[in-house]
């Protein structure tokens, strides 16, 4: 009999729809890293830190692979970024345990591609490469001050204020401060709008689109060069 038919021939799959791990962790003990990769289209990451334990993504259903332990892992650097092709709908939350130190990061934050940052814990200690958000095209959402010691803090997309929040880079000298988009509060509520106080030292800061146009600010306090 005829079973060419019966025969099933293996189907080449598109990039994007192969399996693969959505949202992958690895660690660079040389470099004191810890890197996160979101891969698909609306992955979304929770990562969360403990000074005793260290980091915990997706509450530790991801093993951070490289030879992580806990917060005996020095990590100085985090990455976060989108590594996927087309993928959209990203988003990410950094947040500390209640008790917990805040996040210090000696080289810096940076995230590329992921569209909705959510940063709910104050970030510190940063000697190097400052902190940026790269094409957060949705939010970044604050709710916990950041500060660096003379290094840039870069924002590239639009910033809700979830709290009260203070950004400051003056450390000797300072560090730049730039905003590609609005700013505005988390809600329209005009009883809960947020102040920004930004001291970026001798460096400048730099406002490129509207502040509190949407969703009143409280107070805008700035100290800097320009």
């Amino acid at each position: 009999p005829n079973c060419r038919n019966s025969i099933q021939k293996p189907q080449l799959l598109a990039l994007e729809d192969r399996v693969v791990p959505a949202v992958t962790a690895f660690y660079n003990s040389t470099a004191s890293s810890l890197t996160i990769n979101l891969q698909n289209s609306n992955d979304a990451a929770s990562i969360v830190y403990d000074s005793t334990d260290g980091y915990e993504i997706n509450s530790g259903a991801i093993t951070i692979l490289g030879g992580y332990v806990d917060a005996t892992s020095q990590v100085d650097r985090l990455i976060i970024q989108d590594t996927g092709d087309s993928a959209f709908g990203q988003s990410v939350s950094l947040s500390a345990k209640l008790g917990s130190a805040p996040i210090s990061l000696d080289k810096g934050l940076i995230t590329t591609g992921v569209e909705s940052v959510t940063i709910s814990s104050a970030i510190d200690g940063v000697n190097a490469n400052g902190i940026s958000f790269v094409d957060a095209s949705t939010k970044i959402q604050l709710g916990a001050n950041l500060t660096t010691n003379d290094q840039p803090i870069t924002f590239g997309g639009p910033v809700l204020l979830g709290a009260d929040v203070t950004l400051s880079t003056n450390d000797n000298s300072g560090g730049a401060i730039t905003f590609s988009g609005t700013v505005n509060s988390v809600t329209a509520n005009t009883q809960v709008a947020y102040s920004l106080t930004i001291d970026s030292g001798t460096e400048g800061v730099s406002f490129a689109n509207s502040l509190g146009a949407t969703n009143n600010l409280n107070v805008v306090s700035v100290t800097a060069n320009s």
